[in-house]
């Protein structure tokens, strides 16, 4: 600027420009339950809605489960100074008390929980992920109690909104870390050796003789990539694995172990066999299998690989694995109207003890615990 007697002064200034990406979800997959309205597009901004729905299995009233498994995964992410995952989801009231659980992966890493959404409230859960997320973050949602007998009810949950936000330009990043063993949640007998082992990676170079391993309580402990021990007392250990650069950054990463005694079961069998089905468009349905296994000494298995095989009309084979519950759905879908019912026999399970299929059972007596017959809806 000059004034009447030609001086000039001048002065800057600095602008900071910063920079927003917002992902949104691109696709969705549903394990179990199915949309009653709307779509993975409706979750795109505040403007939509997708709406989910429970499924109920067969069998008496007082031994049905009401099942929602769903999915959807946001891609593109970038890294950013500031990376969020935002998550607007609603659960209207119902009787059965249903609470619905929400979590999330990045790429393949292994899945972390958000919360608990509670029947008859609306929350919004926003998420602070590492800066350097990049690729495909997965959102799940899954009932509460799918493996409470009684649910007679298809309970649903609204979901307004799902997006990732990414601001600012990447900065010097704490490092990358992850416990790639044992899994979250595994569990050995009293006096197995366990050994747990990490990777890290950062700017500084490898920084994997530098992980400090520590438990609560206590019994872990050490330095370096991996450590083992084999005197772990019967309980449940929280087990970290911590990691700091050059410039102090610092991350951490924990688990889950059990500790159990040692098990004399010799044996495992299936203990229920339920069947639902789906009505699908076209006049054409679906059927579906949840088997239920345990040991000789009446404990749920997870981890059990269960095959079988499907006939009477269809000819076709199918498999799952156990979860946490001991129990896993095998579906098959496409049946035509004029399938008035489909057979589905448990051929084999596959665990580290031996199936016995003469123990098999089931309490609703809708089967034999080997072999049962579903209808068409």
């Amino acid at each position: 600027a000059t004034d009447n007697d030609a001086l000039s002064a001048s002065a800057a200034i600095s602008v900071t420009v910063i920079s927003v990406a917002v992902a949104v979800a691109t696709s969705e997959i549903t394990a179990a339950g199915g949309v009653q309205s709307g779509s993975y597009l409706d979750t795109q901004s505040p403007a939509g809605e997708e709406i989910l729905v429970e499924q109920l299995s067969g069998g008496k009233p007082e031994r049905r489960i009401s099942r929602l498994q769903h999915q959807w995964l946001i891609s593109d992410v970038i890294s950013a100074n500031s990376v969020e995952l935002f998550i607007d989801a609603e659960a209207p009231a119902n009787s059965d008390n249903d609470q619905f659980v929400f979590s999330y992966a990045v790429n393949n890493d292994p899945t972390q929980v958000i919360g608990q959404l509670t029947a008859g409230t609306s929350k919004q859960f926003i998420v602070a992920l590492p800066p350097t997320t990049v690729g495909t973050v997965t959102v799940f949602v899954d009932d509460s109690n799918h493996a409470k007998s009684g649910n007679n009810q298809a309970d649903t949950v609204i979901i307004k909104q799902i997006r990732v936000t990414s601001s600012g330009s990447p900065s010097n990043q704490a490092p990358l870390l992850s416990i790639d063993s044992p899994t979250q949640g595994s569990s050995f007998e009293v006096g197995t050796s366990i050994d747990f082992m990490a990777s890290t990676s950062d700017e500084d170079g490898d920084l994997s003789n530098y992980i400090d391993w520590s438990s609560l309580p206590a019994g872990v402990s050490g330095m370096g990539a991996s450590v083992s021990t084999n005197s772990l007392a019967i309980g449940t250990y929280t087990v970290t694995a911590e990691v700091s650069d050059s410039e102090g950054l610092v991350s951490q990463e924990a688990i889950l172990v059990n500790v159990t005694a040692v098990s004399s079961a010799t044996s495992v069998s299936i203990s229920d066999l339920d069947g639902a089905t789906t009505q699908n468009g076209g006049g054409r349905w679906r059927a579906e299998v949840t088997v239920e296994v345990r040991d000789d000494e009446d404990t749920l298995i997870p981890g059990a690989s269960v095959s079988g095989s499907w006939s009477s009309g269809v000819s076709a084979v199918g498999a799952c694995t156990t979860e946490t519950n001991g129990r896993c759905s095998i579906n098959l879908a496409g049946l035509k109207k004029n399938n008035a019912s489909v057979d589905f026999a448990v051929t084999g399970i596959t665990t580290g003890l031996n199936y016995e299929p003469a123990n098999n059972s089931d309490p609703d007596s809708d089967s034999n615990g080997s072999l049962i017959t579903i209808l068409r809806p």
